[in-house]
């Protein structure tokens, strides 16, 4: 089949699993949208200048520098030569800022924060979108399509999008269609007009208020504003079926109905602005209530225009995509721990540890039902947390030092595991390769999972005609390609590596950058915080992980030994990379932690 027909056909797919967050596939998309990275510099700029002389600011400042110089550099936009001459400029100015004997670093951090601003407002006048939709219709290359819907996931999500609204949209618009190689480009196409301002939407809302502590109007945030609106008066005609759809709204005489109008991308974006304003307000008057507190009811009616209504019940529709599954990994995680709980106590093993680990996956688990700033910091403290049993100079330099390398160190399995997981999804299909991976790889007592020599095994066996094999699904071809190069490219998998812990690395320091804002300044209007949180929630799962795994295998070891021998681990890990006549087990994970 035509390598370009095939690309453009693993990005229509592609673009769905992202959407549905397959697999917990957005926690590690570590590329922010290019104007956020470049707001983060924004931001901290201003800020240092209104607060001149903390140290910790400064600090903060050179790292984001670094981690914008990063994230440029490796974007599609500066690799395919999109805003190639204008990130140029900006990382040849972040560059020279290690010069030795400079004495205009001032200015320098001025004029970089210059360019920022005006690359922002470039990019916000431009359709983004096009650039990477021309991309992926001109790549043959999967991995450059990869990049592609990394970028385009970020930038939509910048932007305001929500990825429930994004998983509408493709249904209806692109979903629907049989692809062929005379339409596939009109259908990609479609991509480019999700480039819009935000739209103007009514939302209607009944609140249980018995003591009746809402006024008339009542602002929960500096720009929403409840009204109050008497039901008996109110008329919701909606003109495809001329019925007054108010009825849907719950009402009681201790009910009051509200409206509220919002600015939104999409009507699910403004429900979850609207319910994380409505909760954040109503927390602390709720506090003083002793019975009958305000509570939001579980259906409103959105106005989309004249005439046109639709009903929602209220959700974070987006939370459930992010943080609602739970992993296989995280299940078996926590079934470890139960089990060493257990021998631990059967034994009379004294170990304080055995709460520390058990309160931390306890908070972890706890954050799906959280406001998205306590989860943010909720969650990095847990981090934190787990870490101080590690030997380091701050908790933030045990935070770069241990995470990065922890997944890096099972990022190939990783890999495996979401081919597996994906493939099982077309297990009974009749799909002879399937079965056939099924029959030869899976597991003597449990067929859903695999056992991993007789996996990699058979993938080496296979090798090259698996392409072909797959060619009925382009994301599982896309996926048996990457495993393949890395198992057997040593080149490759040695840069997959680097590349992959940079990413977490710098990752991280935006996150804590964004952790810190919330502590110390309150704000809350932080873009894509759920996404920061997400990829936390993987960190403290992985991190936590490792420390059950190996305390499991034996309970005499304390947390410190377990991390203090990541660092010993991981450098033995980069040397079976580089080496042709490693083992493909040991290249898919460490089989040991070097304790020390």
């Amino acid at each position: 089949m035509d390598k370009k027909f095939s690309a453009k056909k693993y990005f229509i797919f592609g673009f769905k699993k992202y959407v549905m967050n397959d697999n917990k596939i957005l926690a590690q998309n570590y590329m922010p949208s290019i104007r956020e990275i470049l707001c983060d510099y924004i931001e901290i700029y201003k800020e240092i200048n209104n607060n001149s002389g903390q140290e910790k600011l400064e600090r903060a400042r050179n790292d984001l520098l670094k981690a914008l110089k990063f994230f440029c550099e490796n974007s599609i936009f500066f690799e395919k030569g999109i805003y190639k001459i204008e990130i140029k400029i900006l990382t040849d100015q972040i560059e020279h800022l290690s010069d030795k004997g400079d004495q205009n670093k001032i200015l320098k951090y001025t004029k970089i924060y210059k360019i920022c601003k005006s690359l922002v407002k470039k990019f916000n006048k431009d359709n983004i979108y096009a650039h990477l939709i021309n991309i992926a219709m001109q790549s043959d290359k999967y991995i450059e399509i990869d990049k592609v819907i990394e970028a385009l996931i970020s930038e939509l999500l910048y932007d305001g999008y929500s990825l429930k609204y994004l998983d509408v949209w493709y249904n209806e618009n692109v979903g629907r269609q049989e692809i062929n190689d005379k339409n596939i480009d009109n259908i990609i196409g479609e991509f480019q007009k999700l480039k819009k301002g935000k739209d103007r939407y009514i939302y209607y809302l009944s609140v249980f208020d018995k003591n009746k502590k809402i006024k008339e109007e009542q602002l929960i945030d500096y720009n929403i504003k409840l009204v109050k609106e008497e039901y008996g008066k109110l008329v919701l005609i909606n003109k495809e079926n001329d019925k007054n759809v108010k009825n849907y709204i719950q009402h009681t005489k201790e009910d009051d109905i509200f409206r509220i109008e919002m600015n939104a991308m999409d009507i699910y974006k403004g429900l979850e602005v609207i319910v994380n304003a409505f909760d954040s307000y109503f927390q602390m008057i709720n506090y003083l209530l002793a019975n009958d507190k305000i509570i939001l009811k579980d259906k409103c009616i959105v106005k989309l225009t004249e005439g046109n209504y639709t009903k929602l019940r209220i959700q974070s529709y987006d939370n459930k995509i992010l943080f609602s599954n739970i992993e296989n990994r995280e299940r078996q995680d926590i079934e470890d721990f139960i089990m060493h709980r257990d021998s631990a106590y059967n034994t009379l093993i004294k170990s304080d540890e055995i709460a520390n680990i058990q309160r931390a996956i306890n908070i972890v688990k706890g954050q799906k039902d959280q406001l998205k700033e306590n989860r943010l910091i909720n969650l990095w403290s847990v981090l934190e947390y787990s870490l101080t049993f590690h030997e380091g100079v701050s908790i933030i330099s045990k935070v770069k030092e241990v995470v990065p390398k922890i997944i890096c160190l099972y990022a190939i399995k990783d890999k495996l595991n979401v081919f597996w997981s994906r493939l099982f999804c077309y297990k009974g299909n009749e799909i002879d390769i399937v079965e056939e991976f099924i029959k030869e790889c899976k597991r003597v007592d449990d067929d859903y999972y695999y056992d991993l020599n007789n996996l990699v095994q058979f993938i080496l066996k296979k090798g090259k005609s698996l392409l072909d094999e797959f060619e009925f699904n382009d994301v599982l071809k896309r996926n048996i390609g990457e495993i393949g190069k890395l198992l057997t490219d040593v080149k490759y998998r040695k840069k997959y590596i680097k590349n992959k812990h940079d990413e977490v690395y710098y990752d991280l320091v935006r996150i804590y950058r964004a952790r810190n804002v919330l502590i110390h300044s309150g704000k809350r209007t932080m873009a894509n915080m759920d996404y920061k949180s997400l990829r936390l929630y993987n960190y403290n799962n992985s991190l936590l992980g490792v420390i059950v795994y190996y305390k499991n295998k034996n309970p005499y070891l304390t947390i410190g030994e377990i991390l203090n021998s990541i660092d010993y681990t991981y450098n033995e890990y980069l040397n079976i990379l580089e080496n042709e006549k490693s083992s493909t087990i040991d290249i898919c994970k460490p089989q040991y932690l070097f304790i020390g």
